[in-house]
């Protein structure tokens, strides 16, 4: 296994559905598959130690959406101002200090006194959020040359992970699938096909359904 320091190795977080037991994956509901990124198709699931394996097959049939209602909650505050004291003020200074004292006690006197109400509003509204599918992956075991196969929880994000640094030295399944399918050939045309095809033709002229050019096109048509 490549040495690492143990804060620095490349790592994948998936959730494990099967297999955890068969590629001694440690316990917990996030399982790690470690990797080298420049050893692609390589992997092992214990940071120090354990078996490695080889990936030879990654499949995974895509994203699946799922909508899920969103509630937002709306408030809103309303604030009311009420001027106090002014006259009172007014009042106290002229009883005081008359004339000086009117102007000042009104403008120490004056003040706003503030009532806020909040009132608040759920609504709620529908998003569409990608949600994790079944992925599997085989692995061949390079001490016991054992085969198997787990399957994970994984998405878009992972799958583009997994697709760059493990599975990057796989060929797509769908180029393998091309090149494994027969070509179609053309269909062999045996003699007796032609003689009957020819005799056919030659009734047609004698008929006079088809004219001498057209008999003879026809006709070079069968050979080529």
């Amino acid at each position: 296994m490549p040495v690492f320091d143990v804060y620095e190795v490349p790592k994948l977080e998936v959730e494990m559905l099967s297999g955890k037991e068969d590629v001694g994956a440690a316990n917990g509901a996030k399982q790690a598959i470690y990797y080298d990124d420049g050893v692609p198709g390589i992997v092992w699931f214990r940071r120090s130690g354990g078996r490695e394996y080889e990936v030879l097959e990654y499949d995974w049939n895509g994203p699946r959406f799922t909508d899920v209602m969103i509630q937002d909650n709306q408030t809103s505050t309303n604030t009311f101002s009420k001027r106090k004291g002014r006259v009172a003020g007014a009042l106290i200074g002229t009883i005081l200090m008359p004339g000086i004292g009117t102007v000042i006690g009104a403008a120490v006197g004056t003040g706003r006194k503030e009532t806020a109400t909040t009132s608040g509003q759920a609504m709620s509204h529908i998003e569409t959020r990608e949600v994790p599918a079944p992925a599997r992956m085989r692995l061949r075991d390079l001490d016991t040359d054992e085969i198997f196969s787990i399957t994970f929880l994984c998405d878009s994000s992972l799958d583009t992970r997994i697709r760059n640094t493990v599975a990057a030295n796989l060929e797509p399944l769908d180029v393998i699938e091309y090149e494994e399918r027969p070509l179609l050939e053309e269909p062999v045309r045996k003699p007796d096909d032609i003689l009957e095809q020819i005799s056919r033709l030659k009734s047609l002229l004698d008929e006079e359904a088809i004219s001498r050019e057209e008999y003879e096109i026809l006709k070079k048509k069968l050979f080529e």
